[in-house]
């Protein structure tokens, strides 16, 4: 059964607003998701995109230099994945 947030729970999402595709590495730079997840999230359910923001960090960090916002990034997926739902 797929897990949902409460009705009236904003939707988890990674973004932060800095939304550059690198083409080399195929992710955004603000969120390090790809374009498919992105395209595809809204139809997500909650247990998936947490699933898959559980991986983001380790790509934020893999893009390096690269990456748009780092530090923001990181911060702004640590309290999406604590929030309670």
């Amino acid at each position: 059964m797929p897990f949902f947030a409460a009705p009236d729970a904003p939707a988890s999402s990674p973004c932060i607003d800095i939304c550059d595709l690198d083409a080399p590495n195929g992710v955004c730079l603000g969120c390090a998701r790809t374009s498919r997840e992105i395209a595809c999230w809204g139809a997500l359910n909650e247990a998936d995109r947490r699933e898959i923001m559980a991986e983001l960090p380790a790509r934020i960090l893999a893009l390096g230099p690269c990456a748009a916002a780092p530090t923001e990034a990181l911060k702004h997926i640590e309290t999406v994945l604590n929030r309670k739902i």
